[in-house]
């Protein structure tokens, strides 16, 4: 799915992220975009995921598309946050309750 077509008013003429929609259905669907960018086994410590998400991002908040990541399940986490890795297996937005 090209989730950068579907986030085409949110993103800007770099294909970054410039504001999270309001509709959480659309949320869902940046999340997915998210982890589409993340490299699959690798483990990522907080500050380098942090600086991934900030080059796909302008909104200045990596932190809330971390924890998004993490609650959707498209990411584990150790328990004291200290290394992020995508999970082998990734929710989709049907998985999700949202699809189109």
């Amino acid at each position: 799915m090209n989730y950068a077509l579907l986030l085409r008013n949110f993103l800007d003429e770099e294909g970054r992220l410039k504001q999270m929609p309001a509709k959480h259905k659309l949320r869902i669907y940046v999340y997915c975009w998210a982890a589409s960018h993340l490299e699959t086994e690798k483990v990522y410590t907080e500050p380098d995921l942090n600086g991934v998400l900030n080059k796909m991002s302008t909104t200045g908040d990596p932190a809330s598309i971390r924890r998004a990541l993490v609650d959707y399940g498209f990411m584990e986490r150790k328990t004291d946050g200290s290394a992020y890795w995508l999970k082998k297996e990734q929710p989709t937005p049907e998985s999700l309750g949202m699809g189109l």
